[in-house]
């Protein structure tokens, strides 16, 4: 990663990486990721939030991503608190979010990581605490996962009832609950960082000049998910631990994110099916076959996704596909809006083209 200028306000004289005493040293580094672009009211609240956590051992990463407001005046205006470093380091150019956030990776510290936006705040004071003492109880769990509420709706992330931890096998809950019922926000999950590092994630990262030639931003955050599932146990409560942003600023309300959003994920989708494909691991294989047709299908050809792919003959495949199944799926909402009631023969032409993906599928497999 290129080399960007450091602004660097601290609260607590010892280094970052380390514990803050050696009473301390049973208590691992958890890193806070901190993406943050203007809006220093909101980074304000976000860092407020993380020093009120009751862990005694966390660096807190502040990424300016060459905001025209200056946000250094947010760090230097909170309290210091012994046990908590906190870093800004501000982009000389401005990277966008995907490599906003994965310019800042390289700072990070600590075993454990957090995502937290710059307008997502944490309402749980024990939440790193508790996901911490689940990491030390289980060598296999990988991942905690807790609940979001959308701030200003009642919309919460996870339909799970269950306020304490329940544990799941990771590969389970890739195949049945991640994209489903257990869908996290980035503030509420924790992630063994080390072990998604062991796993390759660096290798998931975009060129920056792939990324620009394709004009895309793709996800962050899923390809952490699945690596630290993967194989492992993961942690789940319906708990409130975190209050996911909603500003009309927010890149996903944004235009760009509207029109972009089946296209940028398409490539960290497709990067996942083949890490399951070159493993030989079956079926996660065939759920990420079926997962990039129809999961968020892609409404538009894109050939400078291809062209970075080199046009393997599988991603064509499953490109076209996904942009037969978007348009079937829109012929069937058009259909019905004329006549307003379900149709049979949509119906029939979305199961026929089903298994003509199927039929496909098998000749390039």
């Amino acid at each position: 990663m290129r080399n960007r200028s450091v602004l660097t306000s601290s609260n607590s004289n010892n280094d970052s990486g380390k514990a803050i005493s050696e009473g301390m040293l049973k208590y691992p580094l958890v890193s806070i990721l901190i993406p943050a672009y203007n809006q220093p009211v909101l980074l304000s609240r976000a860092l407020k939030s993380v020093a009120e956590q009751t862990y005694p051992n966390i660096q807190a990463i502040v990424v300016d991503d060459n905001s025209p407001v200056s946000l250094l005046q947010v760090m230097d205006n909170l309290p210091k608190k012994e046990g908590l470093s906190l870093e800004m380091y501000r982009n000389p150019t401005n990277l966008r979010p995907y490599w906003n956030i994965h310019h800042g990776r390289q700072y990070v510290k600590g075993k454990y990581l957090i995502y937290l936006p710059h307008d997502d705040y944490f309402v749980d004071t024990d939440f790193i605490e508790n996901a911490i003492r689940l990491f030390a109880a289980d060598e296999y769990c990988k991942l905690v996962i807790a609940n979001s509420s959308v701030e200003s709706t009642n919309t919460l992330m996870l339909e799970a009832c269950h306020s304490e931890y329940v544990r799941y096998e990771g590969n389970s809950y890739i195949l049945n609950e991640l994209w489903s019922s257990l869908h996290p926000s980035y503030s509420a999950v924790i992630f063994d960082y080390e072990h998604i590092l062991s796993k390759g994630y660096d290798s998931f990262v975009l060129d920056a000049q792939v990324q620009a030639s394709m004009g895309l931003e793709p996800d962050e955050l899923f390809q952490a998910l699945v690596l630290a599932a993967e194989d492992s146990n993961v942690y789940i409560s319906g708990k409130t631990v975190s209050i996911r942003g909603n500003p009309d600023t927010s890149y996903s309300k944004s235009n760009f994110w509207r029109i972009k959003s089946s296209e940028s994920c398409f490539m960290p989708k497709y990067q996942i099916y083949r890490y399951f494909a070159n493993k030989g691991k079956l079926a996660e294989t065939q759920f990420f076959k079926v997962f990039l047709i129809t999961y968020m299908p892609i409404n538009v050809i894109n050939f400078s996704i291809l062209s970075n792919l080199r046009y393997s003959i599988d991603a064509v495949a499953l490109m076209c596909m996904s942009y037969v199944y978007y348009n079937i799926q829109l012929f069937k909402k058009l259909l019905h809006s004329i006549f307003l009631q379900p149709l049979w023969i949509p119906q029939r032409v979305l199961r026929i083209t089903k298994n003509i993906s199927k039929k496909l599928l098998q000749i390039f497999y």
